[in-house]
């Protein structure tokens, strides 16, 4: 359960001896830690004697208090909020200064609200919940089968990088290996006659105009070698597979598999340019893969995303409730254009944003 919790402090890094205590930081990870692992309900019971009256009735209430659901209302900015708890119905009028000021009608998120004397107040973190994630939430709350690390979970699923796909729904990881090759006529003659005549020793797999992989033979001093590279695990099987065919007897000497949404962290955080899969600097090749990319773009915007809770770019940029999520996640795209990459730009231009 620690590591879970530790996993949604986004700025700790892996084995930093801190993580838990930065992750506490957190509003809800502390709210799951007192609330749903029992840590309040231990104190309440052993020092609860210690609490004046007033005091040891009101943590009392909130032991019997539970998350929920809550759509938003009416907001009164620097004041207040008018709730209603979708699970139960209830109305609530809560006192809440700083998030009546970012809160708007309409919009639902997932919070214990409890008693505070004779008002109600909002007690640990507001997560905001997208229309086509309520369904499932409210059904993680209301199940005693729950764990706290699951709902911790799905909480933080928006803090998750999107899920990048190729056109053929896999996921996109850039691959590449390189072999050593000793029948390079062989080779030549084997791989023309499968993706195609070769343009300096180079072969660009295409299929309907979309550019699926590539294969470069070049002398790496005494060996040839044939670097293989294609954009998702499927793809990249298929080019090894014809590599074995074409030369059974050629020897892997690397083989990397690195997902495109590491390579996107790498590229935001060190300014790296991601693998491509073909040489952009081929005019013919770098072409192909525009056109492939602008159809892929045309693609996305009306697939169902995971992070839009289930709906399409294009359903949210017409739902004036949604345009803030869509607009998140577009804000978490690289924003400047590469070849081999969507286009942020182009993307907010077809949606009107």
């Amino acid at each position: 359960m620690l590591r879970r919790l530790e996993t949604r402090q986004l700025g700790a890094g892996e084995g930093d001896p801190f993580a838990l205590y930065h992750a506490l930081d957190d509003p809800l990870v502390a709210d799951v830690a007192l609330f749903e692992c029992g840590a309040f309900e231990r104190f309440v019971a052993e020092r609860g004697v210690l609490l004046p009256a007033d005091e040891l009735l009101l943590a009392q209430q909130w032991l019997l208090t539970e998350r929920s659901v809550h759509e938003v209302e009416a907001v009164r900015p620097g004041e207040g909020l008018t709730l209603r708890d979708v699970r139960t119905g209830d109305r609530l009028e809560v006192t809440e200064r700083a998030a009546s000021r970012q809160l708007r009608v309409g919009d639902f998120f997932c919070a214990r609200v409890v008693p505070a004397g004779s008002t109600m107040q909002i007690f640990g973190g507001i997560e905001p919940i997208a229309p086509g994630q309520r369904g499932e939430l409210i059904e993680l709350l209301d199940s005693d089968a729950t764990d706290p690390e699951d709902l911790v979970e799905f909480l933080s699923a928006r803090f998750a990088p999107p899920r990048l796909v190729t056109a053929d729904g896999h996921p996109m990881v850039a691959c590449r290996a390189v072999f050593e090759v000793s029948d390079t006529a062989g080779i030549r003659r084997k791989l023309s006659r499968r993706f195609g005549a070769a343009d300096k020793d180079r072969w660009t797999w295409t299929e309907d105009g979309s550019v699926l992989g590539a294969l470069h033979l070049a002398r790496d001093t005494e060996p040839w070698v044939l670097a293989v590279e294609a954009m998702n695990e499927p793809r990249f099987e298929s080019l090894i597979d014809a590599v074995g065919a074409a030369d059974p007897g050629a020897r892997l000497r690397e083989q990397t598999r690195t997902p495109a949404a590491e390579l996107m962290v790498q590229a935001q955080d060190n300014d790296v340019r991601p693998v491509q899969p073909v040489d952009p600097e081929d005019p013919e090749i770098a072409t192909a893969l525009d056109e492939h990319i602008r159809g892929y773009e045309q693609q996305w915007l009306d697939e169902a995303i995971p992070a839009l809770g289930g709906h399409t770019p294009r359903e949210c940029a017409a739902d004036p409730t949604r345009r803030d999520e869509l607009a998140r996640l577009l804000d978490s795209f690289p924003q400047h254009e590469r070849p081999g990459a969507m286009s942020v730009r182009r993307l907010r231009e077809a949606l009107g944003l």
